[in-house]
């Protein structure tokens, strides 16, 4: 469970963060969200992907980065599950032979730019 914690705090940290200009989030509810978008393993070898969302007029739009995947949902668990499912599908046709983590940082620019 500590890396999962860990895991959930980064994530947690790095949504705040994306939806800083959007009502906050409580810890908990946060939790309940990537717990519950958690895949379950079924025995099968799991890989780990990013998943990027953002807040648009009334959706939610998830994006997975490492594989160019798109999906969106009304809620953003909802959003990260058709991710997932858009994802697996994906890989299915088009298996990933070596997979790089992305490096995921920030930066600013002038207000006005």
């Amino acid at each position: 469970m500590f890396e999962q914690e860990t895991g959930l705090q980064y994530f947690e940290l790095l949504i705040k963060y994306m939806f800083s200009n959007v009502e906050d989030i409580a810890t908990e509810e946060f939790h309940t969200i990537v717990l519950n978008t958690l895949p379950e393993n079924k025995g099968e070898q799991m890989s780990v992907f990013t998943a990027v969302v953002q807040k648009e007029d009334t959706l939610y739009v998830a994006q997975c980065p490492e594989v160019g995947t798109a999906s969106q949902g009304e809620t953003i668990e909802e959003a990260i599950k058709n991710l997932q499912e858009a994802t697996a599908l994906y890989l299915e046709e088009f298996p990933m032979k070596q997979m790089a983590r992305p490096i995921m940082t920030t930066f600013e620019v002038p207000a006005h730019a």
